[in-house]
């Protein structure tokens, strides 16, 4: 899933703990394995119906 910018607004952090999916047994990624973050999207054009 390609990431998403975090939207506006205020968070409250319930608090600090691992998180684990249900899947969580089944990742093949080792830990401490290098990961490279996916290239940016590009910004969307407006299409103002003109043509």
């Amino acid at each position: 899933m390609a990431e998403q910018p975090t939207t506006a607004g205020t968070f409250i952090i319930d608090k600090a703990h691992a998180y684990r999916t249900p899947t969580w047994a089944w990742s093949a990624i080792k830990w401490g394995t290098l990961l490279m973050d996916k290239p940016a999207k590009p910004p969307a054009t407006p299409d103002f119906g003109i043509s």
